[in-house]
């Protein structure tokens, strides 16, 4: 089980010297390349030689879900969260990514469409989703793989769709909390 959330437009920005690359992220067939040419086409500069996990990219000030998330159960090892970047498509938590900044609504550069039409159109984000997956993505980013916007995986239990950043945050921390690791 894969619990699936969204960045956050909020980030910090990164000042340690943590190196990344775009070869470490979370990889399926296809998307490497596709992130490749989204890169190419929004003109965003990366700078990869200073990175943070992308769940404290996405901590900044005014984070909702991230924020709501203790240290310890980030760092719990048998936790499997998948985040679905505007910019890079599916990474994991403990992935080193750099600043960058880009919504799924947005265009910027030589971007003809939308990120979230962009990953629409390559396929190459629902291959990833499995059935038993706990999907707590925004609207917005469900269309980057489903154009109407349809719940792709398991509904968490207890949680209401109209519920935002905050409840999702306090819905995964308890969620994670009761995940015990044989380490």
């Amino acid at each position: 089980m894969t619990f699936l959330i969204t960045c956050s437009g909020s980030k910090k920005i990164p000042n340690s010297q943590n190196k990344g690359s775009l070869n470490e992220l979370y990889l399926n067939e296809t998307l490497f390349e596709h992130r490749i040419k989204l890169i190419e086409l929004s003109c965003i500069k990366l700078d990869w030689s200073k990175t943070l996990p992308a769940y404290e990219l996405y901590s900044g000030p005014y984070s909702k879900i991230y924020k709501k998330i203790s240290q310890a159960n980030w760092k719990k090892n048998c936790v499997d969260i998948k985040i679905l970047s505007a910019l890079f498509g599916w990474i994991r938590h403990t992935d080193l990514i750099p600043y960058y900044d880009l919504k799924m609504t947005e265009l910027k550069g030589n971007m003809r469409t939308p990120a979230h039409k962009y990953w629409l159109n390559t396929g190459s984000l629902l291959p990833v989703v499995k059935k038993n997956d706990i999907d707590l993505l925004s609207a917005n980013y469900k269309k980057a793989i489903d154009p109407k916007g349809y719940i792709l995986a398991s509904k968490p239990e207890g949680f209401v769709y109209r519920d935002r950043g905050d409840c999702v945050g306090y819905w995964l921390e308890n969620s994670l909390l009761n995940i015990t690791c044989n380490d």
